[in-house]
């Protein structure tokens, strides 16, 4: 039998690693069977196994890909999320949406080919369109042996991300807080073309909708034909009375921008 083929083998754990020859560099040694084997077998995402693959098949199903028949397609997934938005003629409207949903989704080929933060920003996009809140991705995980890559999805309405504070004068409505515990985490296994995605909503609560306060046109034409006469603290007090209704909830910082954006045209 050539050297070639007996390196290619298994080597005895009593076999010496100083007995190794130049071809069998490769080889290392299998924490679990004791064996020597190629570095092909202890290969992980960044940095490699202790173990073979042989041996993390048989102690364990991480890393293992869920049969095809329990899968469902990118389509499946979405039509299979609970809607917050009626759709009866008789009954239309919203309804507070509470639910909990696990799934494997199966990677097409279009899907292999985007980038991780696509795949997520698309899952994120499909689970809004259909249940209504709001979702920001707080962290994704790059692990360094799993070939996985993890990412969780918070709701930007759950209290303990979205911090109250004292109220003050603001552009927008400050965003009601519930504490719903929603979250959105997946896993995303490229090398078995799948997709692991588990969903917690509870409880449900309304979705957040965006009130702008920008300023009137009105009070903008008004800031327009002043802007050489006063200063911003001064052009903020003539709006108000010029426009006690308008300018309720225009600010002195509003006022201020806009003015030093036509000073700067």
């Amino acid at each position: 039998m050539s050297q070639s083929t007996q390196s290619a083998r298994s080597i005895s754990p009593a076999f010496s690693q100083d007995l190794l020859t130049a071809q069998d560099a490769e080889l290392r040694r299998c924490s679990g069977c004791r064996n020597y084997k190629f570095a092909v077998h202890f290969a992980g995402r960044i940095e490699d196994y202790r173990t073979c693959d042989r041996c993390r098949a048989r102690q364990s199903t991480v890393g293992q890909g869920v049969p095809e028949e329990g899968r469902i397609s990118f389509d499946e997934f979405v039509e299979s999320l609970p809607s917050r938005y009626i759709t009866d003629s008789t009954d239309a409207g919203e309804v507070d949406v509470q639910y909990s949903f696990h799934a494997y989704i199966s990677m097409d080929a279009e899907m292999v080919a985007m980038e991780d933060l696509a795949i997520i920003d698309s899952i994120s996009s499909s689970i809004e369109s259909a249940d209504g809140y709001r979702y920001h991705l707080i962290n994704v995980a790059h692990p360094m042996k799993k070939h996985a890559v993890a990412f969780y999805l918070g709701c930007a309405q759950d209290e303990s991300v979205q911090r109250q504070v004292a109220d003050r004068q603001r552009l927008t409505s400050r965003m009601e807080t519930f504490p719903c515990g929603g979250r959105v985490t997946g896993e995303i296994d490229r090398r078995n073309h799948q997709i692991m995605i588990d969903i917690q909503h509870d409880p449900g609560h309304c979705r957040y909708a965006v009130q702008n306060r920008a300023v009137p046109h009105g009070v903008r034409e008004f800031i327009r034909d002043n802007a050489l006469s006063y200063d911003a603290s001064a052009l903020f007090s003539r709006v108000r009375l010029q426009f006690p209704e308008e300018s309720r909830d225009v600010t002195q910082a509003q006022v201020w921008l806009f003015l030093i954006g036509l000073l700067q045209c």
